[in-house]
């Protein structure tokens, strides 16, 4: 399958810190502890860290709990600006992200899709059912990575928590997500309702209580 492949390459180019985490990741879940965080500086590598843990976890059959990788990230710079253009080419970081997980370029490469504000359930639908896929009348189907825009969460929760149950979660740069906002609330309601989450981030967090919430 294309994410047994991507594991393959993802261990071969592990590094010794990354690996830990993942291990230590991996434990932590093998206990029950569905939810962990991750703090790397720049350039350590969270991206195929988080990346690398939920593949083992798809590789060891954990992966029938869930449907989908949901990963929420900041957008970046916004290349042009005019309103009407939600591409998600447009948004430096998230064609960053993109890039690293399909392409040429790709870290690892992986099914990856956009989800679009104004159309959120498209990428956001089920997967055929097991019966169908077995009989042969639906195609094959394989867990793919969505990927939403920080700011997006708080329009499209509703059609997110829908599908969280079944769905596990990266949230990339998490210190964003401690102040008192909608997105805020939107992300700590899907982190207590999904199949299990890896938030991240590069940057030192001071103690709140929404830290314990997380």
């Amino acid at each position: 399958s294309v994410w047994s492949a991507a594991l393959q390459k993802a261990r071969a180019i592990l590094r010794p810190h990354q690996r830990s985490a993942v291990e230590y990741m991996l434990d932590r879940y093998a206990s029950g502890l569905t939810g962990h965080f991750v703090a790397m500086d720049t350039g350590l590598g969270k991206t195929l860290t988080a990346l690398a843990f939920v593949m083992e976890l798809l590789s060891r059959g954990e992966g029938a709990r869930f449907d989908r990788i949901v990963w929420v990230t900041p957008p970046g710079t916004k290349l042009e600006k005019r309103a009407s253009n939600q591409s998600p080419e447009n948004y430096q970081l998230i064609r960053n992200l993109m890039r690293e997980l399909r392409g040429p370029d790709a870290l690892v490469e992986v099914p990856v899709c956009f989800v679009d504000k104004r159309h959120p359930h498209i990428a956001l639908a089920p997967p055929p059912s097991q019966q169908l896929r077995e009989s042969g009348a639906a195609p094959h189907w394989e867990p793919q990575i969505c990927i939403v825009h920080h700011d997006h969460l708080r329009t499209i929760v509703n059609d997110i928590m829908k599908v969280a149950p079944r769905s596990f979660f990266v949230f990339d740069e998490v210190d964003q997500m401690y102040g008192a906002s909608q997105r805020t609330s939107a992300a700590l309601d899907i982190a207590g309702s999904c199949a299990g989450f890896v938030a991240q981030t590069a940057t030192p967090i001071p103690c709140s209580s929404n830290m314990e919430c997380m």
